[in-house]
């Protein structure tokens, strides 16, 4: 009776050890190709790509008119401190009208420069949120112009910035902080970036 186990077929085995070993061979090859091409590295000036952003002068306009809500709104409590200042005055000091406004003044202006404080607040942080979200922004568009022009690694160019004079300790620290010397600036991907993001 013939057995009901596959037969080991010889022919069929080497066959497919021949195949998985020519591709074995060819992703070897392909991976040693790929690291031998040198990398393609290019710059950025990011402080000139927000500085040409449409969107960084959106963001900005909307901002200002938000702290201007905020300031018109704190001015209302200015004018009801000088109101009621005007009005103690037309008591004498140590009356209980007099301790009434005191203590009305002194609210209002706890409140007055708790307001200023929360504008304040309130501004850093939103520029915050909007350098954070513009920087995201520009990392992204960076991304897809080197991929566009064959770009392995996009760096952020800081041999543009200058050395400030200063003592030993301020020279040195500005030294300590470069990262390049040069660039050429046929590397450099700004107006690409810039155009890029300015069209969407």
């Amino acid at each position: 009776m013939p057995s009901t186990r596959n037969r080991f077929n010889g022919p069929v085995f080497a066959f497919a050890v021949l195949v998985l070993s020519v591709i074995a061979y060819q992703t070897h090859a392909m991976r040693t190709m790929a690291m031998m091409q040198p990398t393609v590295i290019a710059t950025l000036d990011l402080e000139k790509v927000f500085g040409q952003l449409q969107e960084v002068n959106v963001a900005e306009k909307v901002l200002e008119n938000e702290i201007m809500v905020l300031v018109e709104a704190n001015k209302i409590a200015e004018e009801t401190i000088k109101a009621l200042q005007a009005d103690q005055e037309d008591f004498p000091p140590g009356g209980q009208k007099f301790e009434e406004i005191e203590d009305r003044l002194m609210r209002a202006a706890y409140a007055f420069k708790a307001d200023v404080d929360y504008i304040k607040g309130y501004k850093d942080r939103r520029n915050a949120e909007i350098v954070r979200a513009i920087y995201l922004k520009i990392s992204d568009a960076a991304k897809q112009v080197a991929e566009m022009r064959g770009v392995d690694i996009v760096l952020v160019d800081d041999s543009i910035i200058q050395v400030n004079p200063g003592t030993l300790v301020d020279v040195n620290r500005q030294i300590a902080a470069r990262r390049m010397l040069y660039t050429n600036p046929n590397l450099d991907l700004t107006v690409d970036v810039v155009n890029l993001m300015n069209m969407n």
